[in-house]
């Protein structure tokens, strides 16, 4: 997951973390600064006015979102590992930016915004691709089988990293360890192949 190092860039991603976490996009300049620790200054002087400091955090998301899912097209990896890697970075990017899901969601159910139609491309080539690195995995499964595998590996995902924001996953999973997510994705793929007991 990208660091971030400057002033400006700490207040996007704090902003984008608030938005998630509060599922509003209308969070105040005052609680955007007191959670990037900045002042109110700060802000204005790097962004003007909200608006164009919502704009930059509208593309700040599908950078990361881009960033996320740009494993898929690495190949200097296995399909496996590729989906591995994806698997993680998605836990990773829930954790930090909770309830993100439900932003993408209803960004998405917004045809009539920009970044509702980037976001229904970036899903849908992205949902191809991973659907074809399971296929790949499976060796090509019959039916709609992939489409079943994604959504249940992609569910396995954010669904715990989404409830681990108030408790480690009923209390059994670190996912904030990386080494623990990567066991957990390993599993999950172990599983999808029918290979859990191994």
């Amino acid at each position: 997951m990208k660091q971030f190092d400057s002033v400006k860039e700490k207040i996007l991603d704090r902003t984008l973390y608030l938005i998630g976490k509060t599922g509003r996009m209308n969070v105040s300049v005052r609680e955007i600064a007191m959670e990037a620790g900045v002042n109110v200054a700060a802000i204005n002087y790097h962004f003007r006015t909200k608006e164009l400091m919502l704009k930059e955090v509208e593309r700040l998301f599908i950078d990361n979102y881009n960033q996320v899912f740009s494993i898929l097209d690495d190949e200097k990896y296995s399909a496996e590992e590729k989906l591995e890697k994806l698997l993680n970075e998605i836990i990773e990017y829930t954790l930090h930016y909770p309830g993100i899901t439900a932003l993408i969601n209803r960004k998405m159910a917004d045809s009539s915004s920009d970044m509702g139609k980037h976001l229904s491309l970036y899903v849908k080539e992205n949902s191809r691709k991973t659907q074809s690195l399971i296929n790949e995995i499976l060796e090509n499964p019959e039916g709609k089988a992939a489409v079943y595998y994604e959504t249940v590996l992609i569910a396995s995902v954010v669904y715990p990293a989404s409830v681990n924001q108030n408790t480690s996953f009923y209390n059994q999973i670190e996912l904030e360890d990386k080494d623990t997510r990567i066991k957990y994705v390993k599993h999950l793929i172990k599983m999808m192949k029918g290979r859990e007991n191994e």
